[in-house]
């Protein structure tokens, strides 16, 4: 995934830099840290099957820090395989913002981060 969002921000024009996790646990921690000090992630993508926090769990908790006024918006990109499908509706219930089916397509990523960078 790191090489298409790599190439998708080539092709928009847009700079920024990628910090990758292994886990939900590690994604909230990067966000809050990330809070506390710089305020520069503007979004995350999550697989749904992780060792501690799923990605949907972890969509869930970063929403509620936000309505909670805890961390600023950061729109959440779930990446789901073929299986995970019957999980979209669970997904977008804990506040996905965008889906994005495997295999994976670039224009599907470009259209994502020029969202997120237009706001």
């Amino acid at each position: 995934m790191r090489n298409i969002i790599i190439e998708a921000n080539k092709n928009i024009g847009k700079n920024f830099d990628i910090v990758e996790g292994r886990d939900g646990l590690d994604i909230l921690n990067f966000v809050i840290e990330d809070n506390k000090n710089f305020n520069s992630i503007k979004c995350i993508f999550t697989d749904e099957v992780m060792d501690y926090i799923d990605g949907s769990r972890t969509i869930e908790l970063l929403k509620n820090m936000e309505n909670n006024n805890k961390i600023k918006k950061i729109f959440t990109i779930s990446v789901l395989n073929a299986e995970e499908e019957l999980h979209k509706e669970t997904i977008i219930s804990r506040g996905a913002d965008f889906i994005v089916n495997r295999p994976l397509i670039i224009t599907d990523f470009e259209k994502i981060l020029d969202k997120v960078f237009s706001n």
